[in-house]
């Protein structure tokens, strides 16, 4: 079986086109049963209230990745090992989060 080529993969416009469209198809899990035309408003209670408690972190976040953004502009290759840690340390805290 041959390898998947991702770079040839995500280089084609349908495939973010897929990944848009995944989600409405993806049903909730819920430990209630849920009508589909609630789904939008249990995303937007469960966004709202998961991020209360890291509220005051934002700026702090904002200002950092507006930093960085600055100095790859600035520096290019010289400190994208560092944008690429902080992005990553980013997503893990928000999927703990």
């Amino acid at each position: 079986m041959p390898a998947l080529d991702l770079r040839m993969l995500t280089s084609k416009w349908w495939f973010y086109f897929l990944l848009f469209l995944v989600p409405l198809f993806v049903p909730p899990y819920t430990s209630e049963p849920l009508a589909y035309d609630q789904v939008g408003e249990l995303m937007g209670v469960v966004l709202r209230e998961a991020l209360k408690p890291y509220g005051w972190w934002a700026p702090v976040f904002h200002i950092i990745t507006i930093f960085l953004v600055i100095l790859v502009w600035k520096f290019n290759w010289k400190v994208s090992r560092y944008f690429y840690a902080y992005f990553a340390l980013d997503s893990i805290f928000m999927a703990f989060a």
